[in-house]
């Protein structure tokens, strides 16, 4: 639902102007707004991935080859090639 805004009033980072000309004064950019903190958190996080989590994230990058495998070993054993895409 539209607010209607007086002067001096707070205005949040995706507001709509439906008219009239707007002067915006910022009081936060960049890793000092919400959104920058968020940001700047998720990345906290990934650099202090936990040693399991390293190892997942190693592991799931064999899992492709391993299911490639799979698909050209039933394909080669069935000659089907249905059962090789369910695979």
């Amino acid at each position: 639902m539209p607010v209607e805004k007086i002067t001096g009033a707070q205005v949040y980072a995706g507001a709509i102007n439906q008219s009239g000309a707007l002067e915006i004064k910022t009081e936060r950019i960049g890793r000092d707004t919400s959104y920058g903190k968020i940001v700047e958190a998720v990345e906290n996080a990934e650099r202090s991935a936990g040693p399991v989590q390293r190892l997942a994230d190693r592991l799931a990058g064999y899992l492709v080859y391993f299911a490639m495998g799979c698909a050209v070993l039933t394909f080669l054993l069935t000659r089907d090639i249905r059962a090789t895409i369910s695979s």
